[in-house]
């Protein structure tokens, strides 16, 4: 029922003005009902050694692509790794576990779009 009820199958677009609008171009606000992270396995997929513990290098190489800065991990800790717990604690913080707030653009253009992809 959500392939026909939200945009994409996925997002649910808020009621009301748009974010902002240009000539070409508009920013909707939505909510993203998409597939939940598991950060859990996420972290277990990280965890190249088994340890349960993740490492600086570790940590650094999934914080990035999360979208998240490594230090937010490790901040106000004297310990150079991090446990599962503590890590998806974090995440849950950061990112949230449940639907997402998101923006959403849409464009006119297609140059434009290309450009902003190629940024």
């Amino acid at each position: 029922i959500y392939e026909y009820l939200l945009f994409c199958g996925r997002y649910r677009l808020r009621i009301g003005q748009p974010e902002h609008r240009t000539a070409t171009s508009v920013l909707l606000s939505a909510e993203d009902l998409g597939e939940k992270a598991d950060y859990g396995a996420i972290f277990d997929d990280a965890d190249k050694d088994g340890k349960g513990k993740l490492d600086r290098n570790e940590l650094k190489t999934i914080a990035s692509s999360m979208g998240l800065d490594p230090d937010k991990f490790l901040k106000g800790s004297d310990k150079s790794t991090i446990s599962k717990e503590t890590f998806v604690g974090i995440c849950k913080h950061l990112l949230g576990d449940g639907p997402r707030e998101v923006v959403i653009k849409l464009m006119q253009n297609k140059e434009q779009w290309e450009r902003e992809c190629n940024a």
